[in-house]
């Protein structure tokens, strides 16, 4: 009786859930993408990090506590059987952009798609432009699977891109998912009294620290020189860190300086992280 009580729960849960959670499914844009290779480059690699998850080929990803089920970051490369190559650059883009597999199935928001939403439709092109480089290699990965609740509620994560136009040291954050490592979440998203002030706990117990201005707990006290070192300083090896330093270190130093300036415009919060 008790288990029967339950699964009746569990299926209402459910039926809420995907009730509330209906799927944003736009056609792909029908273009080919001709952007500047350099800048696809700059974002891949650089400010987005896709190969921390992607590793180029696809690869299954590190088991997440808070995550009930496996997930895999598919392979990347235009290789027709395990990749990319059947897809066209609009399915490329939405799925970035959007959050929707070329078969119409949402994916799992651990690829910020919610941040990439705000990609514009300029380096939206630039980044599928380079990813159309990539040498085709030849990978088979198991598909995600997590469990039947989660994956109703990933149903109600996907959206139309956004094109309002934002400051540069915003898009430059946005991109970056700077909100998602810094802030603690609650059902995968950040707290919105708590953001950019760290305390999120990652695999081996590291956690973020916060970046808010506040200056007893934050970067109230940093300069922008102070901020722009810390990324020039870093060298490779050492502790090993969820902070994808070999990317971000290279950004070009004018990023670097307006995403400071958008980091000191948030509200200080004052939190100890230790």
């Amino acid at each position: 009786m008790r288990r029967r009580r339950a699964r009746a729960v569990a299926l209402a849960a459910v039926s809420l859930i995907s009730a509330g959670c209906a799927l944003h499914v736009r056609p792909p844009l029908e273009f080919r993408a001709a952007g500047p290779v350099e800048r696809g480059r700059y974002l891949y690699e650089n400010l987005m990090d896709c190969d921390g998850c992607h590793q180029r080929a696809g690869a299954p990803m590190p088991p997440e506590k808070d995550i009930p089920g496996r997930l895999v970051a598919p392979n990347l490369t235009p290789d027709f059987e395990t990749g990319l190559g059947r897809w066209t650059d609009g399915e490329k883009i939405r799925a970035i952009r959007e959050g929707i597999s070329r078969n119409g199935r949402p994916l799992f928001p651990a690829m910020p798609y919610r941040n990439y939403r705000r990609l514009t439709d300029a380096d939206a092109a630039a980044l599928v432009a380079y990813m159309n480089t990539f040498e085709p290699r030849r990978n088979a990965l198991p598909r995600s699977r997590v469990n039947f609740v989660v994956r109703s509620y990933v149903r109600s994560w996907p959206r139309p891109a956004e094109a309002a136009p934002m400051e540069p040291g915003e898009y430059l954050a946005t991109l970056a998912s700077c909100v998602d490592c810094h802030s603690p979440l609650r059902r995968g998203r950040p707290i919105p009294s708590r953001l950019f002030a760290g305390g999120r706990i990652f695999d081996g117990g590291a956690r973020s620290p916060n970046i808010t201005p506040d200056p007893e707990s934050g970067i109230g006290r940093w300069s922008e020189q102070d901020f722009v070192n810390r990324f020039r300083l870093w060298r490779p090896g050492g502790k090993p860190s969820p902070m994808p330093w070999s990317g971000l270190s290279r950004l070009d130093e004018a990023d670097l300086r307006a995403i400071y300036r958008y980091l000191r415009a948030q509200k200080p919060v004052r939190t100890r992280v230790h």
